[in-house]
This record gives C-alpha cells, structure tokens and sequence, in this order.
C-alpha cells in the first residue's frame, strides 16, 4: 500500500514539475515575442464581409439586456451583419429578450431570436442550431456575460484577409477590477493568463486555448472556387442527379500521405454532419472530417497538370503530386 501511495504522490510531482516547465517556456516566448511588434492590420472598405453574430443564452435574465445593447452598438455596416440570440432559457430571460428586440426594432437590424425547447447538445447544440441558418462568412460568439466593443468587428475582420487565417480570439476585460481585492487578484490571474499564455502560444504558433465564447471569431469553413461551382453544376446535370443533392466532401485514411479526400453527391443529411453554402453551394461535411477541412477551398482545374477537383487546404503540412492525399 506504501508503494502505491508513493507512486501516486511521485507521479503528481512529476506532472506538476512539467507543467511548470511548459509555463516557464511560454513565459520565454512572451518575453521573446515582445520584442517583436506587430502592426496590427487595418479595417479596409474593400473587405467587408457578411458576419453572423450568435450569442447563445440560457437563463440570463440580469445580463442579457446588456448584451442586447452592446452588440446593437457595432460600428458595422447594418447590411453586412445579423444576430442571432440563440435561447434555450426556461425562465422569463425569453420575455426580456423579447421586449428588448422590440426596443432596438427602429435600429433596422438583422437579428432573430432563435428559441428551442429541446436543450440537445445544450450550448454547442444552440451554436449549431444557429449555424445552420446563418447568412455570414464569418461567426462571432459572445457569451450572456460580456460587453464587446462598438469596433469588435474592424478590429478583427482584417485578420482574415490572411487566408491562413481560421480564427481570431481576443482578450477579456474587467467591468469591476477595482471592486475589491478578490476582484483585483482575479482581474491580476486573467490578465497574465492572456497577456503570457495567449500570446505565446500564437506566437510559437502552438495550439491555443478557447477560452468561453467572447470576442471569438470563426472563418466561414468550407469555400467553392467559380471554376469548382460550374463543375459541380455541370456534373449534377450529367450524372442525374437533382437539385437536393448536395456536395458531400470527407477525409477518409489511405492515400499515400495518410488522409485523402473523397467527393460524392447526397441528398441526406445527417445529426453528425454540417452544411456549409458558398457560391450557391451546399456542401456537407461530417464532423470528423471537418476538424480537417477547416478554411479549406475547393478548386477545380482543367489545366496541362491534370483534370479535376483540388483541395487547397491549410492544414495540410503535405500534399501528394496526385493532389487526393495529404498529412497534417
């Protein structure tokens, strides 16, 4: 029994000892990436894209008035952003919820109160819910709790203007910092845990870490080149297949790096899949396979290198000559 006690505590150390040394090497990029300033990218009147703002609610009664609030603020274009309130509340936070978009009605906006009685997936149910139905290019995710800024979204659109660009999460702020010293010292640990943690990892270009769903902004995931959408198009007609087939894109394991795309028309669509439209063109994909396909666009060339579909997919760290396989 001594021996177990004994491994357990020297495992516990072990595991603290190297979670303290990945900390002490994100401190060390943080320190080292300081150096190296960054301008930011600037808001530009020639990209501005459509954008879905979805702010999945569950019994929010005292703060959800104020979200209403500060997302009706955005210094966007009213025609190139909707909201979507994704509510699931079983308390009066519905009637409130009501009564305010009634409120902001003479402002001209897009936004929807998308309701469900069934809690299924409970707040990524809501969010998928919503996706379904969204028009953006892009989706901005704010928690009941927070009070993003009028200029959210010139902030952050311009990043994407990278295409290897996914996503973009910015920092939190404090509305009672200075309330008492509880407050301070958890404004203090939130602080150093974006300002060190966040930075570096983007820094080292590591994974990072979701932090909740406040000022988090997600690329639309799958987009169809022109070329690609009259293939597609021209294929349907001339394989007999209707207007309800949609395109069903999926990475399967094989090929010779590993993971190769598979293409095909389906007109069912199931729990585990999403739909993503671009161009006029659905396109389904699995969940699975979309944690691949993330930002990725689907190309189609008749050129001297060979006739057909192509992947242009920035996850891929290789791809085969063939163009069908690739590895992460």
């Amino acid at each position: 029994m001594e021996w177990i006690i004994v491994s357990v505590y020297s495992f516990s150390l072990l595991y603290v000892f190297l979670f303290s040394i990945g900390q002490l090497h994100l401190t060390w990029v943080y320190l080292k990436s300081r150096k190296q300033k960054k301008e930011a990218p600037v808001f530009s009147s020639s990209f501005i894209p459509l954008v879905t703002i979805q702010l999945p609610i569950y019994n929010e009664k005292y703060v959800v008035d104020r979200l209403l609030d500060a997302v009706s603020k955005f210094d966007y274009p009213k025609d190139k952003f909707e909201i979507q309130v994704l509510d699931d509340s079983t308390d009066e936070t519905t009637e409130i919820i009501l009564k305010k978009l009634e409120a902001l009605r003479p402002l001209g906006l897009d936004i929807k109160l998308i309701h469900r009685e069934d809690r299924s997936g409970f707040k990524a149910g809501a969010l998928a819910a919503g996706c379904k139905m969204a028009k953006g290019e892009f989706i901005a995710i704010f928690d009941a709790d927070f009070l993003p800024n009028a200029d959210f979204i010139k902030k952050t659109i311009p990043h994407f203007v990278q295409p290897e660009i996914g996503v973009v999460q910015t920092r939190w702020g404090h509305i009672n910092k200075d309330y008492s010293l509880l407050t301070q010292l958890q404004a203090f640990g939130l602080d150093a845990h974006f300002s060190v943690e966040q930075s570096a990892r983007n820094a080292s270009h590591s994974f990072i870490i979701f932090n909740g769903g406040k000022y988090t902004i997600f690329v639309a995931m799958i987009n169809v080149s022109d070329n690609a959408k009259d293939q597609i198009s021209v294929l349907r007609t001339s394989e007999g297949y209707s207007e309800a087939h949609n395109l069903r894109v999926s990475v399967k394991g094989g090929g010779c790096s590993g993971l190769m795309y598979d293409i095909a028309f389906d007109d069912t669509v199931t729990e585990q899949d999403d739909v993503f439209e671009d161009q006029g063109v659905k396109v389904i994909v699995d969940r699975k396979s979309l944690l691949y396909l993330l930002g990725t666009t689907l190309e189609f060339s008749d050129g001297l290198n060979g006739k057909g579909f192509q992947f242009v997919n920035p996850n891929a760290s290789r791809t085969c000559g063939c163009g069908e396989s690739f590895s992460i």
